[in-house]
């Protein structure tokens, strides 16, 4: 990313309680082990090292949405 790296926006995102959190897939060249568990802390909910694998990242892709969904069904109810 130019103007921020993916961590850092995830991890500022984060940061900030007031805003509805999105779901957060990170794709990167960042192969190493210890880039992959920094994205995890920063709150990353994905890790895909490129180059990826088309039919891996629709799946992956597939699950946030199931994700996503779940969580505004959960939002719903608590409403």
């Amino acid at each position: 990313m130019p103007i921020m790296p993916g961590v850092s926006l995830c991890r500022t995102v984060r940061a900030e309680a007031h805003v509805e959190q999105p779901y957060f897939m990170l794709v990167t060249t960042l192969s190493a082990k210890e880039d992959t568990l920094e994205g995890f802390r920063a709150g990353t909910d994905d890790y895909l090292v490129k180059p990826v694998d088309m039919d891996i990242l629709a799946s992956r892709v597939r699950v946030a949405e199931r994700a996503v969904r779940a969580l505004g069904l959960k939002r719903e109810q608590a409403l």
